[in-house]
């Protein structure tokens, strides 16, 4: 009676598997298409990272890699522009508060020859000033000036705003990278631990200790190491 509850538990173990087995190669397979679309080329198989294969990070404090995300965020970089396009509008704005003073010069010369031997000539010089106030439109003027300097505020305000996200981005991402990282070091140790226990289950068995059940249930926690490994490598 217990060596046929063996076999139906493990059968029931090997048709889960199969199961999950199928359901990871339609995953895969759609993965492979979508990534066949986004390149506009057809992918048959990818290469996998390899058992070996450990994810490294430049040895960078957290400072340097929030400096350079600040420095080249397009976002931040669009927000100064903003700001940058805007102090240029209020600054013509105040321009046309102040005096403006103008000139102008000419100088005519008239050569007449008629009877007389000597001829006749004659000339002339002008020379114009003007000083422009703007006292009419004074007011409207203050109000622009007002309108663009509250708009220059709430672009400073969205760039400071801006700034402050990038860096709280970087340093959750920072954070997570060195979860990561612990995660993997973490699987490979559960991975060398499952099999030792496979070792012992499988002598275990082969003893008569213990059970083919037992001997499937440590099979079973190794794949699911080795699995977890995987996953935190490609995550």
């Amino acid at each position: 009676m217990v060596a046929i509850t063996d076999v139906q538990a493990a059968r029931a173990n090997y048709d889960s598997m199969r199961v999950s087995v199928i359901r990871s190669k339609a995953m895969y397979d759609q993965s492979l298409l979508s990534l066949s679309n986004v390149a506009g080329e057809k992918f048959k198989d990818i290469k996998s990272l390899g058992e070996q294969f450990m994810p490294t990070v430049e040895s960078k404090s957290l400072s340097v890699w929030i400096e350079s995300a600040v420095i080249h965020s397009l976002d931040v970089q669009k927000s100064k522009l903003a700001v940058e396009q805007q102090r240029k509008t209020l600054d013509a704005r105040k321009a046309l508060l102040l005096p403006s003073l103008g000139g102008s010069a000419s100088y005519t010369y008239t050569d007449r020859f008629d009877d007389h031997p000597l001829g006749d000539n004659s000339s002339s010089a002008r020379l114009a000033i003007s000083l422009s106030i703007p006292i009419y439109n004074g007011g409207m003027a203050r109000t622009d000036i007002k309108t663009e300097e509250l708009t220059l505020s709430l672009y400073e305000q969205q760039l400071a705003q801006t700034i402050i996200n990038v860096r709280a981005n970087i340093e959750n991402l920072y954070r997570q990278i060195q979860a990561d990282f612990e995660n993997i070091e973490a699987q490979v140790l559960a991975i060398q631990s499952s099999e030792s226990a496979l070792k012992a289950t499988q002598v275990g068995y082969e003893q008569g200790s213990r059970t083919i059940v037992e001997l499937l249930d440590s099979q079973s926690k190794l794949l699911n190491s080795q699995l977890s490994l995987s996953n935190a490598k490609y995550d």
